[in-house]
């Protein structure tokens, strides 16, 4: 009987080859915004060599630090802002442009 392995690889994290030659991989947060009830956390887990930091994924969590939910964004950006007062993430990507992503109904545009 001829055994088949099975393997999963999560994109953003390291593949075996990449651990095997210990490449330094960590988990962190590039930029963080917050309103009165939630902060917003874009992550930056990766390899530290890919250099700036680019996430399509920011971390929505209470003021204790509980995760609520992630935001899936159709562009990697490099930072953004939170505008309160309309309900707003404005992100900047490597290529200097800027998108916007309404909160209220989860609308991605770019500019």
């Amino acid at each position: 009987m001829k055994k088949h392995l099975f393997s999963a690889h999560i994109k953003g994290t390291p593949t075996l080859a990449e651990a095997s030659r210990q490449v330094e991989y960590t988990a962190y947060f590039t930029h963080i915004a917050a309103d009165d009830q939630w902060i917003y956390a874009l992550t930056a887990n990766g390899i530290k060599e890919r250099f700036p930091a680019l996430s399509n994924t920011i971390l929505v969590m209470d003021w204790e630090g509980k995760p609520i939910k992630k935001l899936l964004l159709d562009k990697e950006l490099v930072s953004f802002s939170l505008d309160t007062k309309n309900n707003t993430i404005y992100g900047i990507d490597i290529n200097e442009k800027i998108h916007f992503y309404n909160l209220s109904n989860n609308e991605q545009k770019k500019r």
